[in-house]
């Protein structure tokens, strides 16, 4: 697979190219510098893998939930680059690659439960549960938006004895005494971590239209979807 992420969900912009088991990335620390250097870093990076757009399998997105107007500016300018190149895209939950970034710093360890979280403002969290299996993380829960409190009353029902690892700056609002490992504040989604959690999409014919291509508000959830046997505990 030769696809290029984009990841903007957060103040840290970044791109990847993947090309088989090599890849190459940029990333935008400058604030607000999303709009102005995300397009030239692009050009940068493909150049430099010696590709143009109409020679990869597929474009992949982190989607949010996260910043309005960085997963604006992202979404655009995928499906824009989508468009002209004729490729399809693959959406990928940005708390899905927060929780795949705990796996790539290595503080994740394999059947272990992440707990991304990330400050949505108004006194309110992104959050959502994953799963270490192998190499990459899987979604025990739909990615929601709630309150600390309800945040807290829905993971302490469904955690039983399991410690999670608790990643992502929302913590510093989340409830001191919800019983998860140590928190990583500082681990940021990157468009590495999109990359890695798009392959197996691609591989199974996850690709869609660019128009097609939503960002993931979370404008509001008070629901929690459970997988698996349906007991309300993991354990």
């Amino acid at each position: 697979m030769a696809s290029l992420a984009i990841e903007t969900s957060a103040d840290l912009c970044s791109v990847a190219l993947g090309m088989g088991d090599e890849v190459l990335e940029r990333r935008i620390t400058e604030p607000r510098g999303h709009n102005r250097l995300l397009l030239p870093a692009i050009h940068e990076l493909l150049a430099e893998g010696g590709y143009r757009l109409e020679q990869l399998d597929a474009l992949a997105v982190g989607v949010g939930p996260g910043s309005f107007t960085g997963l604006r500016i992202g979404i655009g300018v995928a499906q824009g680059l989508a468009f002209g190149a004729g490729l399809g895209v693959i959406p990928v939950s940005s708390l899905a690659a927060l929780a795949q970034a705990g796996v790539r710093a290595g503080v994740v360890a394999d059947a272990e439960l992440v707990l991304p979280a990330v400050d949505a403002r108004m006194g309110q969290l992104y959050w959502g549960l994953y799963r270490r299996q192998g190499a990459l993380v899987v979604a025990l829960s739909e990615d929601c938006l709630d309150s600390p409190a309800a945040m807290a009353q829905a993971v302490a029902a469904l955690l039983g004895k399991q410690l999670p690892a608790a990643l992502g700056n929302g913590w510093q609002a989340a409830p001191p005494d919800l019983p998860v490992r140590p928190v990583k504040q500082e681990l940021a989604a990157l468009a590495v971590d999109v990359l890695r959690l798009a392959e197996p999409l691609w591989a199974a014919g996850a690709l869609i239209s660019p128009e097609h291509l939503e960002p993931r508000y979370l404008r509001g959830s008070d629901h929690w979807t459970r997988q698996g046997d349906g007991k309300g505990v993991l354990t």
